[in-house]
């Protein structure tokens, strides 16, 4: 049942038939070019969904009732992205404890590019072509690391500010309970004052 199988690429169990989601994640940067590729065995019991949700859980790409298929998407905003299969069941009858391999192929940025085009319409030899893929690989990583030390400092803010807040939270309810200590004082004082106690 897997002999169809490239054993270079990742592949995962989907329960077969049973209509259980498997989901997994990928986190890109808005515009991120994203193409990939799934193939699961046939099965005459079953059919494969595949859909694509971004962190708001907007549908980005979908396909019903297919063993394989290839899809190419670009980020609309930088967040999680959302894979998920599920193998339903076409008739009534569900095999428990089955589950269907997946091959799922995935790149993105400057791995999803083809460069093939690049280089014949800039006539680049060999060595050329690799200058740019790695200038651009270079570009990537450091888009990257801004995008990820906008969202440390934007965590950093929000750190801050909790700290701030529980700060003067922590000064409002010990002013609180000085006020109500001080209050029960004198309302004890001018009881025993009353009663002649002291």
């Amino acid at each position: 049942m897997t002999a169809f199988r490239d054993p270079a690429l990742p592949c995962f169990p989907v329960p077969a038939g049973g209509g259980v989601e498997k989901c997994f994640r990928e986190e890109y940067t808005r515009d991120s070019v994203v193409i990939g590729s799934f193939k699961a065995p046939p099965s005459a019991d079953s059919s494969l969904q595949f859909k694509i949700m971004d962190s708001r859980a907007n549908h980005v790409w979908s396909m019903n009732e297919k063993d394989e298929s290839d899809f190419r998407f670009t980020a609309d905003m930088s967040g999680n992205y959302i894979f998920c299969f599920t193998d339903s069941p076409k008739l009534s009858i569900t095999r428990e404890g089955s589950s269907r391999l997946v091959e799922f192929k995935l790149n993105s940025g400057v791995e999803a590019k083809d460069y093939t085009e690049v280089a014949t319409q800039e006539h680049l030899a060999p060595l050329e072509l690799e200058m740019v893929k790695l200038s651009e690989l270079a570009d990537e990583i450091n888009q990257d690391f801004k995008y990820f030390r906008s969202r440390e400092n934007a965590m950093q803010r929000t750190s801050s500010s909790t700290h701030s807040r529980a700060l003067w939270s922590s000064l409002l309810s010990l002013g609180v309970l000085v006020s109500l200590g001080a209050a029960q004082v004198y309302y004890l004082k001018r009881f025993f004052m009353a009663k002649k106690l002291i």
